[in-house]
């Protein structure tokens, strides 16, 4: 069979899928939207702690279920849209954080991670770490490590010089059978880990090798792993749901089995991520003036606290320059801060996302908006469940360091 067949019914034989791009003006600001996929069922963009978009901005990875099974995509952003079938899953959904109710067996949702700057996509399918190259389509992925039976994986990362990944597993005793969503095992799980003493064991995979050694094992949940973009050697961590066992939310790898967390001043912190350049993480939570955004240095130190208590942010991710801060909000849409000259933040709208929960998607992450800012800073990339099933989105942004280019009405906040 040619290997640029298409067909719908066979993930095994669907190589190459016709373009799906459409593009059109937001109403409320006049931006260009861009519309990557438009299939009938769940199509979300990585995990906003991995990008989405190689550094050559040619391949756009999504996860999509169009063949009942959850796959993954690469779309060809220079070659008109055009969709590359990258993993050849028939196994359903293998259970991890965020989705546990799927089994063994099948893709990983939270496993997908880019090494952008040299377009491969690494995933777990089978319990099995594959590695694939995006400038190869159609060629099989290499499985390079096999993980220990019967542990969750989380969202995973890659150090900046592709060297190595770090994956957090933990031990199936601390899920109870039969949870149904994400919600009932931040409820669960996190009081399982300081009933049983269990812990969280960082594992390190050599890209090259598939060496293993794990980094730490830490007694609580661990979900979200994060290089820092400049130093693999500075690793930031979170302890999941830390408001039911009353332990602080960031923390940090000092090495050799070290960590501790950040200062946390009796304020909810979460969602925490680098900035790309990797001065500071930025994160958001609730305080004693209602909901922020701020930002810390890898040594604690905080560089700013902004209150936006009548939005709500969702995620707030830096973008490539620094000064801007794209979140999704209660209001439904994607909103850039920008830090001025002066050190006060100008707000302006980008897009309505239109992202909608309830539905039965809306109890995992498989539509949430998760915004995160390209890696060449002239736009967003989004999901949004707005027609009605999640679809992949991009927004354009303009020069971020000319506030005059945004085409709707700004304020100071």
């Amino acid at each position: 069979m040619n290997s640029e067949t298409t067909n719908h019914k066979d993930p095994a034989s669907a190589t190459r899928l016709p373009s799906e791009r459409r593009t059109f003006s937001d109403p409320r600001t006049g931006r260009k939207v861009v519309q990557w996929t438009q299939s009938q069922a769940r199509d979300n963009h990585l995990y906003f702690t991995s990008p989405s978009i190689t550094a050559d901005d040619r391949w756009l990875v999504v996860l999509s279920e169009r063949f009942g099974d959850v796959n993954l995509f690469a779309v060809d952003r220079q070659g008109g849209g055009t969709l590359h079938q990258v993993s050849r899953n028939r196994r359903g959904t293998m259970r991890s954080y965020c989705w546990p109710r799927g089994s063994a067996f099948g893709l990983c949702k939270a496993s997908p991670v880019l090494d952008a700057a040299r377009n491969r996509l690494y995933y777990i399918q089978d319990e099995t770490l594959f590695s694939a190259n995006l400038d190869q389509p159609g060629v099989d992925p290499e499985p390079l490590w096999t993980l220990p039976a019967g542990w969750w994986p989380a969202f995973t990362h890659i150090s900046p010089d592709g060297a190595t990944l770090c994956i957090p597993l933990s031990p199936p005793q601390v899920f109870l059978p039969d949870l149904e969503n994400q919600w009932q095992q931040m409820r669960t799980v996190p009081h399982a880990f300081a009933a049983t003493g269990r812990q969280t064991r960082l594992y390190m995979i050599d890209t090259r090798t598939g060496t293993e050694w794990i980094a730490a094992a830490c007694p609580f949940w661990v979900t979200h792993v994060q290089f820092c973009p400049t130093d693999a050697s500075q690793l930031l961590f979170n302890c999941e749901g830390c408001w039911e066992v009353k332990q602080p939310r960031i923390w940090r790898l000092l090495g050799e089995g070290r960590f501790e967390p950040y200062p946390e001043d009796g304020e909810f912190r979460t969602h925490e991520n680098w900035s790309p350049d990797g001065a500071f993480i930025v994160y958001h939570g609730h305080g004693r003036d209602g909901g922020f955004f701020a930002a810390r240095r890898w040594d604690g130190t905080l560089v700013f606290q902004h209150t936006v208590a009548d939005l709500g942010p969702g995620h707030v991710t830096p973008t490539p320059n620094g000064r801007g801060f794209i979140t999704d909000a209660l209001d439904q849409c994607l909103t850039l801060f920008q830090l001025d000259d002066h050190g006060a933040f100008e707000r302006i709208t980008l897009c309505h996302h239109g992202w909608e929960y309830g539905n039965a998607a809306g109890i995992d992450q498989d539509d949430h908006v998760h915004p995160l800012t390209t890696l060449n800073g002239r736009s967003v990339i989004f999901s949004s469940n707005r027609d009605g099933v999640s679809n992949v989105y991009e927004v354009e942004i303009g020069e971020l360091d000319d506030p005059s280019t945004a085409t709707d009405q700004t304020v100071n906040t």
